[in-house]
């Protein structure tokens, strides 16, 4: 008892100097919170298994409503010409909690971890995205305390037909050995998959939760009307989320989230969204053990197994969305941003979700009428603190999906003049000789000087500044499954 009041004391402590750090770190000179590339997952997650949120029962409303957000309260000329005087983004400042929204007495959210992250994820996210959500289960490899958080194994009902002689649950027993002696499992962080060096033995682990944590919330919160799962490091906007969810009907199934395919099946990333009625599930998780163990990614599974009950996926991104708030791209072809509401981040640290958190209390506090979409996101909170140039800096003009042109250039001043005399290039980046132009917007992340020698990042300002004048007004917002109208009216089934 004492070790455990010890343990809450300290994290008491702990949340005390996060929020000290959070208000030097978003008021101070220094602006360097970038840790995590794009695509580049957490220590217990790995390509689609683990990427997004995962979004429980999402269907059409046959009621729809539209969200009058008049125009840009600043015009972005203007603030793309000022000279930037600072590299932080604009965040709000925020010094009493404003009362939570209602509408999450029916919402239970899900959130997966792993053993080895979940004491660095999981405080963040309960005091943060989560603060005022009614019914959360905290689900890991491991049943185990985090200060105030129980989290609860979702594996403990597999067969041991499946777990003994499986090298895929080695790490599983032996963080269960260490905890029950020592309380500590520090020394199993990163270790690798016994049969393959090159996995992290906590990825190929998670892959076996996706269809248990979905029928566990199921048992342990019946009858709810929507049931959300996320990653500890997904960060869900929650008055969207609620506006989205007056828009729907509970009483009917769906799968919906940010669409993945490998080879012909089609599912939703396991943090961006996969929807069913969870009751169909009940029952059903362990004959998807042996398919775990062919697979990639327990998304995958999932997707299978909701696919039994008639269920496909139904691609709502980016609403449900896999990127951080600063890799967000803007002005690209794959995926419109633009006035579109965002209820999921992805990879957040805790600087991002303390970001995300400030924008959404000052929202709350302003009472502003309709849901934060990526527009005010882009408006308000990073053309604000967008540079001409950055040093140590990844723009990440380069994407495998969204292009950009690479070239070899001799300097970064070079690689300039190359980007300005491309009249569609709206940014650029420079490193170990390749510099590469892109078409879209993107604030980007830190990232330090290597054997190669230090990253470098550019924006046209002027030419950022008469993009977004030509992108529409955002007047209207409609969440997926809405029609675009004047008044709210009936949807034929």
């Amino acid at each position: 008892m004492i070790l455990q009041r010890s343990r809450f004391r300290i994290y008491q402590i702990i949340g005390v100097v996060l929020l000290l750090q959070y208000f030097l770190f978003f008021h101070g000179s220094n602006f360097t919170p970038f840790r995590h590339y794009l695509g580049t997952a957490g220590p217990d997650s790995k390509s689609a298994a683990t990427i997004t949120a995962s979004l429980v029962q999402f269907v059409p409303s046959p009621e729809t409503k539209i969200h009058d957000l008049g125009t840009p309260e600043t015009a972005i000329a203007g603030k793309l010409n000022t000279p930037a005087t600072s590299t932080k983004p604009a965040g709000a400042d925020s010094t009493s909690l404003p009362p939570c929204p209602p509408g999450l007495q029916n919402v239970v959210i899900g959130v997966k971890t792993g053993a080895s992250e979940a004491e660095s994820k999981i405080p963040a996210l309960m005091t943060t995205s989560l603060r005022c959500a009614q019914h959360v289960i905290l689900f890991s490899d491991l049943e185990q305390d985090i200060g105030p958080y129980h989290l609860h194994d979702s594996l403990d009902a597999v067969s041991p037909s499946i777990t003994d002689n499986n090298p895929d649950f080695d790490l599983y027993f032996k963080q269960k050995e260490l905890w029950e002696t020592k309380k500590d499992i520090s020394e199993l962080a990163g270790i690798k998959h016994p049969e393959n060096p090159d996995e992290v033995a906590a990825w190929t682990l998670d892959k076996y939760k996706f269809v248990h944590m979905l029928e566990k919330m199921w048992v342990m919160k019946p009858d709810m009307d929507w049931y959300v799962q996320i990653d500890g490091d997904t960060y869900v906007v929650m008055e969207n989320l609620l506006l989205w969810l007056e828009t729907l009907d509970p009483s009917k199934k769906s799968y919906m989230g940010s669409e993945v395919v490998i080879g012909d099946n089609s599912f939703a990333h396991g943090g961006s969204g996969s929807d069913v009625r969870a009751r169909h599930t009940n029952g059903t998780a362990a004959r998807w053990d042996v398919r775990a163990k062919k697979e990639c990614c327990g998304d995958l599974v999932l997707s299978f197994a909701l696919g039994d009950f008639g269920t496909g996926i139904q691609n709502v991104a980016p609403v449900i969305n896999g990127e951080r708030p600063w890799t967000v791209p803007f002005g690209t072809l794959n995926y419109d941003y633009w006035c579109k509401p965002a209820v999921t981040f992805h990879h957040v640290t805790a600087e991002d979700a303390a970001f995300l958190a400030d924008i959404e209390m000052k929202r709350l506090r302003l009472k502003k009428s309709g849901p934060l979409t990526y527009t005010e996101l882009f408006y308000e909170h990073l053309i604000p603190s967008l540079p001409a140039y950055r040093n140590n800096w990844d723009n990440q003009a380069f994407d495998q999906w969204l292009g950009g042109r690479q070239v070899i250039a001799g300097s970064f001043d070079v690689c300039a003049q190359l980007c300005y005399a491309d009249e569609e290039c709206l940014q650029y980046s420079y490193h170990n000789t390749t510099c590469t132009i892109a078409k879209f917007i993107r604030f980007g992340i830190e990232r330090k000087a290597d054997e190669d020698g230090m990253w470098r990042s550019g924006w046209n300002r002027d030419r950022i500044a008469d993009w977004a004048s030509r992108q529409p007004a955002c007047d209207q917002v409609k969440f997926p499954g809405q029609r675009y109208m004047e008044y709210p009216e009936k949807i034929d089934p």
